[in-house]
């Protein structure tokens, strides 16, 4: 990954269109298209046309939300930043988090109002099965729910806890922004630490696990399995499917290697994997909408 000692001082826009000061030691440096990307264990800085600012806390996750969709615009918040071509950013107004095919979504207390075109919907923490002990905000700050849309329907997962304010369940829930309701619930159980919630056109839904190195997939929303990972696997942080072949892995499998590699690969539907090397050709074949992914490309 490319090093730098430099210290960059200047002026970014937040998020919520607030001028933040910073003056950061950044170690990581990457592209997303045509677009620059600066990271240290504290913040995401996006050089679009304007800057954009995303904190990292505790754990790993980002505030606000930053995803990426499957042609690498970023979603930061309510940021939409088209990173493959003009690295200009797009401020969605009124909304707290913007989510790939025009879904938005905006805090309400109590609750979350979701918008996909002309059609608008409210649901509150309970009707989500996230209790009402914490904000709308912070639930989602948290991951205590986390969001991800298809041209079709928007997906929730939420965390439940038990009277010991452990983890209890895991719940995905498809959420029908035009009809206003709840479609279908599915516990999961408490199968792992359940950190991601993504989807690609190809590859469909899936759940990334961190503690037992989990994979979960659906094509429908509905039906879930635990896709077979390979042995050893360990460090796994992030997932994408490509397709029904392509799998990719924010992780480690052992190797002989002092420094292993931190991603892997399996190209024929999981019954093979391997740690991509740098300079490997696969490389080229990196989804573009997997944020983790992009990183770990960055030259060495």
């Amino acid at each position: 990954m490319t090093i730098s000692s430099a210290i960059c001082i200047g002026v970014v826009t937040g998020a919520l269109g607030t001028p933040l000061a910073f003056a950061v030691d950044y170690t990581l440096a990457y592209r997303i298209g045509v677009t620059g990307v600066s990271e240290n264990a504290h913040r995401i800085v996006v050089r679009s046309t304007p800057p954009v600012t995303v904190a990292i806390l505790p754990g790993g996750a980002t505030w606000p939300r930053m995803s990426l969709d499957d042609t690498g615009r970023i979603y930061a918040g309510n940021i939409v930043i088209n990173a493959a071509t003009t690295g200009r950013a797009i401020t969605r107004a009124g909304a707290t988090l913007a989510l790939p095919y025009g879904v938005t979504i905006e805090e309400t207390g109590r609750g979350y109002r979701f918008r996909r075109g002309a059609s608008t919907c409210r649901l509150s923490l309970a009707q989500l099965g996230l209790g009402t002990h914490r904000t709308a905000r912070d639930t989602l700050k948290y991951n205590n729910v986390s969001f991800a849309s298809s041209p079709f329907v928007l997906m929730a997962l939420a965390t439940q806890f038990g009277p010991n304010g452990r983890v209890a369940n895991y719940a995905i829930q498809q959420i029908d922004i035009g009809r206003c309701r709840i479609e279908g619930k599915h516990d999961l159980g408490n199968p792992d630490l359940l950190i991601e919630l993504n989807y690609s056109t190809q590859g469909g839904w899936w759940i990334t696990g961190s503690i037992e190195q989990t994979l979960l997939q659906s094509t429908d929303g509905r039906h879930w399995r635990k896709a077979a990972l390979p042995d050893g696997l360990s460090s796994l942080v992030s997932s994408y499917v490509a397709n029904p072949r392509e799998t990719w892995l924010a992780a480690i499998l052992p190797a002989e290697e002092e420094s292993p590699y931190l991603l892997v690969y399996s190209g024929d539907g999981g019954r093979s994997w391997r740690n991509v090397r740098a300079g490997d050709p696969v490389l080229a074949r990196m989804p573009r909408g997997w944020l983790e992914g992009q990183k770990r490309r960055a030259p060495r």
